[in-house]
């Protein structure tokens, strides 16, 4: 029982790192070290299969774990990709109904003073052109931006 609570412990602590926002990408530096580990627990198994059960139970700890912080960054993705889609249409909307961009998002019908700031969502006028980008969820320098040419998010790595 003690081996499974160390397995639940640091696969508690790993989630708790994984599903911040920003902090997606440190999943990677975790699945090495797993396959390591299993890999070595595999080839103890070979010489003492009495360690099987264990070994599934510690496995399913981790996966479990795993499949919660990357449904925690797939969530944090979409409500990000829902607030900024929402700032795009209000943008669109303004132009099509004045003929020019807004100057701001109050302007664009945003009237919350908070909207994008926990996705780092911003928007601006560069030379006449509208600009909106967010930071992404999962990789802490990386952003999309919208391309208002072909009416889509561009992902942009830092």
């Amino acid at each position: 029982m003690r081996a499974y609570l160390w397995a639940s412990v640091a696969a508690l602590i790993v989630l708790l790192f994984t599903s911040q926002k920003h902090a997606g990408f440190t999943i990677f530096f975790v699945l090495p070290v797993l396959a390591g580990w299993l890999i070595y627990n595999l080839a103890r198994i070979r010489k003492q299969p009495e360690r099987w059960k264990g070994l599934a139970i510690k496995t399913a700890i981790w996966l479990v774990a795993l499949a919660i912080a990357l449904l925690c960054q797939w969530n944090l993705a979409r409500l990000a990709r829902q607030d900024a889609d929402l700032l795009v249409s209000r943008v669109l909307s303004y132009k099509a109904q004045h003929g020019v961009y807004p100057k701001d998002m109050l302007e664009a019908g945003i009237t919350d003073p908070e909207f994008g700031r926990r996705w780092k969502l911003g928007y601006l006028i560069q030379d006449g052109r509208p600009f909106i980008l967010y930071a992404s969820t999962f990789v802490v320098f990386d952003a999309y931006i919208y391309d208002f040419d072909a009416n889509q998010w561009v992902y942009k790595a830092d």
